[in-house]
Order: C-alpha cells, then sequence, then structure tokens
C-alpha cells in the first residue's frame, strides 16, 4: 500500500500542487504549462483529479447528436458541476466504413469546433490531449457528429474534465 502526502503552500500560484477554492468547494490544483490563460499568460490551475464523462451512439448519422445514456435530444448534455477546463478526448468507432466524420463540442449549444477525426474503417480512434476548451459552472456540454461522406456505426466518445481556479 503507497501513501501520498499533498503538502499545500497556501495562495500561491505556479506550476506546484496548492489548494483553491472553485464555486466554494476546496480542491487541491495545480499550474498547467499546457494550457495558459489571461495577459500576460499565466498556467491554468486545474483540479488534480479528473472527471470524465462519456457519449454513445449505435449509428451517427450527419448532424445527429450523440446520446448520453438514452437522451439524444440537442437539449440534452452535461452540466459542469464547477468552473472546468475539457482538457482530453478519446473516441473509438467499431465501423466506419468508408466513412469519416468530425466530432464537435457544444457549450450551452454553441459550437466549440471539432474535438477530434474518425476515419478508417474497423476499430477507427482518436486521442486528443491538448484540449483547452473553459466551461462556467452550470454550463451544458454536448456532442454532434459532423461528416461529409455518411453513417458510422457504434461509436463511444469520452471527454475529460479537471475544475478550474480563476
Amino acid at each position: 500500500m503507497a501513501f501520498f502526502l499533498l503538502r499545500a503552500k497556501g495562495g500561491g500560484s505556479g506550476s506546484g500542487v496548492d489548494t483553491a477554492t472553485i464555486n466554494g468547494q476546496l480542491m487541491v490544483v495545480f499550474g498547467d504549462p499546457l494550457r495558459l490563460e489571461g495577459s500576460p499568460q499565466t498556467e491554468k490551475r486545474l483540479s488534480v483529479g479528473e472527471q470524465p464523462i462519456t457519449f454513445s451512439q449505435n449509428r451517427l448519422r450527419n448532424l445527429d447528436w450523440i446520446a448520453i445514456g438514452d437522451a439524444i435530444d440537442a437539449d440534452s448534455g452535461y452540466i459542469a458541476d464547477f468552473d472546468a477546463t475539457l482538457v482530453y478526448a478519446s473516441a473509438h468507432c467499431e465501423d466506419t466504413g468508408a466513412n469519416s466524420g468530425d466530432i464537435h463540442v457544444y457549450i450551452d449549444g454553441v459550437d466549440n469546433g471539432s474535438i477530434g477525426t474518425l476515419s478508417g474503417g474497423t476499430n477507427a480512434t482518436f486521442i486528443n490531449n491538448t484540449l483547452d476548451i473553459d466551461l462556467d459552472q452550470g454550463d451544458r456540454i454536448s456532442l454532434r457528429y459532423e461528416d461529409a461522406t455518411g453513417q458510422i456505426q457504434d461509436t463511444v466518445v469520452k471527454l475529460t474534465l479537471k475544475w478550474r481556479a480563476s
């Protein structure tokens, strides 16, 4: 059994581990040198913990919303518990056929662009670990498939959020 001791400096910034209050909750955070904000540019302070959210759909056609369980309406989505940054996305499609399409992330119904492309026949995947999309507490997150060539089968997409200190 291993034990880890996280020691907070309290109120500091930089790459080290620290604590911050995010939307009224005390959390352990670190300065992420890959994701910058403000002017002058400083490291975003993100939670150490990650929050994965999963979307999946049996068959996707152009402009289909990707389901959360059985909810597939355009108004359905995950709600951000706290201020957050979308940092990673990965996807797997069992069979794209000869088709290809992009997965777009929507925040409160606004398209924030493609987070990855699925193409290449069977067992198509993508991993995007450079995402840097901010959300505010209460924002609704949804995904949509956009293609130019046709439908794809059995798709699972996982997004990873980290809570963001202001």
